[in-house]
């Protein structure tokens, strides 16, 4: 995608070492910020740099809008993650326990286990999914007659978040390592 418009950017270069903009959902208070590393095999460092309290004094300085030619990638990204192990890490332990589990909403008839004796309803799978594609449906270019001061050409390894403004929250974080030529 190759756009020309007014989009909030910023450098990121004490902290990071990388550059971002802003992509604003039409209808939504939520946005995509892509993260771009200055140097095109500087994704690792950017990654091991990025706490929380570091991303998000980065994201508040996404606040101008200047004038920008950005270059983006079409991109698909997919991924399952198996909570079963994390969960009980954040204390979720007895909804994967016969007998202790508490899920008074679902309706399945309660089994009783022949070895335990325990009966009730429990999560034996705890999967979560998500998928991000990236089209250009939607965004057209504004009737800016500006001279771009600032090119944003996203033609190697970056991070992506899917952001929330009101509640302030990253919604999802993900990267792209690979990128196929020609990509536009």
């Amino acid at each position: 995608m190759r756009q020309r418009g007014h989009f909030p950017t910023a450098d990121f270069g004490e902290e990071l070492d990388a550059t971002a903009l802003e992509l604003r959902y039409r209808r939504h208070m939520k946005s995509m910020v892509f993260i771009l590393p200055r140097q095109r095999d500087g994704l690792a460092s950017v990654e091991k740099a990025l706490t929380g309290p570091r991303l998000q004094m980065c994201l508040e300085k996404l606040r101008g809008r200047g004038c920008v030619d950005l270059t983006l990638p079409k991109f698909s990204v997919r991924q399952a993650f198996d909570l079963k192990d994390v969960m009980p890490r954040l204390g979720i332990v007895d909804v994967f326990i016969r007998g202790l589990a508490d899920l008074p909403g679902f309706k399945a008839a309660e089994v009783a286990s022949p070895t335990s004796g325990l009966s009730g309803q429990h999560l034996s799978l705890a999967v979560h999914c998500a998928s991000v594609q990236t089209r250009e449906k939607g965004h057209k270019a504004g009737p800016w007659t500006d001279t771009p001061r600032l090119k944003f050409t996203v033609d190697h390894p970056f991070l992506f978040l899917v952001i929330s403004r009101s509640p302030e929250a990253v919604l999802l974080m993900g990267s792209v390592r690979k990128i196929r030529l020609p990509y536009i």
